[in-house]
């Protein structure tokens, strides 16, 4: 009995350190990156309080009733940016298709990544920078040229797709903007400021979101108002590119706030 009782409490021992030495030799996983949040841009495309969608119509300042068939563009480029340095954070690749009418909720792009810290600006660009705006430069992801976003016959991006039809003053018609150019690739800046906090920022210690609202009634009346009876077929800075490039860069895109 005495030998029984030795042999089991070998067996009991043994077992024990076997799976204590398993324990500590087993490799234990990195633990996470506490240095670094993410965050999500969702982008709310609204017309009088309303959110955009195919076949969706609303009325502009001027009368104009004006629904959308197609409303697509190129946010690029994106840029955290920190008062107290240089560094800030800088999306690599930064080339985002935006489908307007397709996400009623808003859209959203996540960046990966961001040191945390305190930023005071968000930079981003609408259209395709001239170091990219060549179709043999990139034909990946959203910049594939299976987008209809690219035009063979001159080899470069279109930045700004806006397609539909409109009702004023008794006439109906379709208008068609197609924007393009390097000289239409416009950089905005956003400042980061929490309504009720008293900063000129924003302080990044956990995954946040940040939203922006597109407002195409602002887009539609300036600074450069569009009468859709006169100006309705654009795709060349001669039929006035240009003037729809300033509309886009100024107040069409505001901060609604954070989530």
């Amino acid at each position: 009995m005495k030998y029984l009782k030795s042999t089991f409490l070998f067996l009991v021992l043994s077992a024990t350190l076997s799976f204590l030495f398993l324990c500590c030799t087993q490799e234990k996983p990195f633990p996470p990156d506490s240095t670094t949040v993410d965050v999500v841009i969702k982008i709310k495309h609204r017309a009088s309080g309303q959110s955009l969608g195919e076949g969706v119509s609303f009325l502009d300042s001027a009368g104009q009733q004006i629904t959308f068939s197609r409303f697509q563009y190129y946010f690029s480029n994106i840029r955290l940016n920190q008062s107290s340095s240089e560094n800030g954070f800088r999306e690599s690749a930064s080339y985002h298709l935006v489908k307007a009418l397709n996400s009623p909720d808003g859209f959203q792009i996540q960046l990966k990544g961001i040191p945390k810290g305190v930023y005071n600006e968000l930079v981003f660009g609408i259209g395709v920078d001239s170091a990219t705006n060549r179709g043999s430069s990139s034909n990946l992801g959203d910049l594939g040229q299976g987008n209809g976003m690219f035009w063979s016959w001159s080899d470069e991006y279109k930045f700004w797709v806006m397609e539909g039809n409109y009702q004023a003053s008794g006439i109906q018609g379709n208008f068609l903007f197609h924007i393009a150019g390097n000289a239409c690739y416009k950089e905005i800046r956003i400042p980061l400021v929490e309504s009720g906090s008293g900063n000129n920022s924003i302080s990044l210690v956990s995954n946040r979101t940040i939203v922006l609202e597109a407002n195409v009634l602002d887009f539609f009346g300036g600074p450069n108002s569009i009468d859709l009876k006169l100006t309705n077929d654009v795709s060349s800075i001669a039929a006035g590119a240009d003037k729809i490039a300033d509309n886009y860069a100024s107040g069409f895109f505001t901060l609604s706030g954070f989530e």
